[in-house]
């Protein structure tokens, strides 16, 4: 199976950000969800933190997902997999590869401010450097994990969001 839904619901919040775009109004990602939602509708807010995860994890894998900016949605993406396919075995390992990436993207995180928080310290740039490269040769480590399962949570999303959009 394909992700033809999936896809066509994409492309209209593409349409959505390419309308906004041409009126000269710039958002960051995490606006541009609220947006999507007031203007489309929560299905259509899931497809697109779906999609990306999806999209970005497949193109490059977690590290691209996280350098790209959308790890912002994490929790979002847990509660979501966990709300709506409860005793999935699937998305259960879905789930279990998020929380480790969830894990790995915060002690980025918790580094980056302790670094930062230094007075006076002449090898901030080094060491937070040093933080994200770990961090992300972490996230890689999760990569093949999801590519395991990657056919069968695209049909699970498929039949999910197709049909979510019959009703």
């Amino acid at each position: 199976m394909s992700d033809k839904t999936i896809q066509l619901l994409m492309s209209e919040i593409y349409e959505l950000q390419q309308d906004l775009k041409l009126k000269n109004e710039i958002f960051s990602k995490e606006a541009f969800l609220i947006i999507i939602e007031e203007e489309l509708g929560e299905l259509y807010r899931h497809v697109k933190i779906v999609g990306d995860f999806h999209y970005e994890i497949l193109n490059g894998g977690f590290s691209q997902w996280y350098e790209n900016g959308y790890s912002f949605s994490i929790e979002e993406l847990i509660d979501f997999f966990d709300e709506k396919f409860e005793g999935n075995e699937t998305i259960k390992k879905l789930v279990n590869v998020i929380i480790e990436a969830y894990d790995i993207i915060e002690w980025i995180k918790e580094g980056n401010s302790i670094v930062g928080g230094i007075d006076n310290f002449n090898y901030t740039e080094f060491f937070t450097e040093c933080l994200e490269e770990k961090g992300c040769n972490d996230l890689e480590r999760l990569d093949s994990r999801y590519y395991d399962i990657s056919k069968d949570i695209t049909n699970i999303l498929e039949d999910y969001f197709k049909k979510k959009l019959g009703e």
